[in-house]
């Protein structure tokens, strides 16, 4: 039972989350997923749970995969962090590109960011020198 009240509380933290971070308020969702606003918002505050239409509606309006919509707590990605972290403007059109690729070219391309940053806090790895 605990691990579904979890679940249920990632789903209306992440459907927020992604709202804010989207730049868009309950209306412009709820519009785009064809709900009335009120109801959009007993959803995101958890007062109830979206039925799995709605939610499947959500997932394809975000591009992003079911299972990360319910499981997953976007605000700990390396994504979400970079996003907040940067004040580039350039930042936020390769975001946009980012969420149209495929859920598996999205994940290859997280992995590989993993992989760099391991490789970059590595203690043995020198920087390389620079030629003139």
């Amino acid at each position: 039972m605990k691990q579904k009240i979890k679940r249920l509380e990632t789903l209306h933290k992440n459907m927020k989350l992604l709202r804010v971070i989207n730049k868009l308020n309950q209306q412009n969702v709820a519009d785009a997923i064809h709900l009335c606003r009120s109801t959009y918002s007993t959803y995101e505050s958890g007062a109830k749970t979206p039925d799995l239409l709605t939610i499947n509606t959500l997932a394809n309006f975000y591009q992003i995969d079911i299972d990360t919509l319910i499981y997953q707590d976007i605000s700990r990605s390396e994504l979400y962090r970079s996003y907040l972290k940067s004040a580039s403007p350039e930042l936020t059109p390769l975001l946009q590109q980012y969420r149209k690729l495929p859920i598996l070219s999205q994940k290859l391309i997280l992995e590989r960011i993993r992989l760099l940053l391991e490789w970059e806090a590595s203690p043995l790895l020198a920087p390389l020198p620079l030629r003139e």
